[in-house]
């Protein structure tokens, strides 16, 4: 049986009007940032960190990037934040 082509049947897919973004956590205006929380502004900069450097890795701007310890750094953050928590 085709399915016309693609890799899902036609009767599977949904157009994006169909699928409702969580709107509860998004700012309401399209000119309004969402800015972090301060007290959290410091895990934002240790994470935009290791992105940066997956993101120039993968975008052939760093060619020779050693990302050996993002998985680390990763691990590491998510020890020290479930440990802080209550």
């Amino acid at each position: 049986m085709d399915s016309g082509g693609g890799a899902h049947r036609s009767s599977d897919c949904r157009t994006f009007a169909q699928v409702r973004p969580h709107d509860d956590h998004r700012p309401k205006r399209h000119d309004e940032a969402a800015s972090p929380k301060p007290e959290n502004q410091a895990i934002y900069n240790q994470l935009y960190a290791l992105y940066r450097q997956l993101h120039d890795a993968f975008g052939g701007i760093s060619k020779r990037a050693d990302l050996s310890g993002v998985m680390k750094e990763l691990i590491h953050i998510k020890e020290e934040q479930t440990r802080s928590l209550p």
